[in-house]
């Protein structure tokens, strides 16, 4: 090893260092402060289980993935019943893909088989008229 890395392994920190100077188990370094045994604990007890066995905090996610989904499905028949139907399928990417515009930008070009630019121009037309229409009632 010559002397450049040798310098450079030799500024590395290691654990076991690290272990003799402060205390690991309340470091936020190395520690999740407790969210994890949290999460496990909570998917092994069933003290928090609804009637049929199943955990409460998986039933309420269902359900608000259920209302998350009713919610949409609206949403697409209010674009569809005000003759802009169209702008669904961008709809559909923006729930999906959130603040990666990016990558509703990749599918729609797929989707369309468009370029990069053109389908970007697309998205952000449709986008602006989605914001409107949603905006204006």
């Amino acid at each position: 090893m010559n002397y450049r890395n040798a310098r450079l392994a030799n500024g590395f920190l290691s654990l076991d260092q690290l272990a003799g100077e402060i205390d690991l188990v309340k470091s936020r370094i190395v520690s999740d402060g407790g969210k994890g045994v949290e999460r496990i604990v909570r998917m092994i007890d069933c003290s928090d289980c609804s009637t049929d066995g199943e955990p409460r905090w998986l039933a309420e996610e269902r359900e608000a993935a259920r209302e998350r989904q009713r919610k949409i499905d609206a949403a697409r028949q209010k674009l569809r019943r005000a003759g802009i139907g169209y702008l669904t399928e961008t709809f559909l990417l923006i729930c999906k893909n959130g603040k990666n515009r990016d990558e509703s930008i990749r599918e729609l070009a797929m989707r369309q088989r468009l370029p990069f630019e053109s389908a970007e121009r697309l998205y952000f037309g449709h986008r602006k008229k989605i914001e409107n229409f949603f905006l204006g009632q």
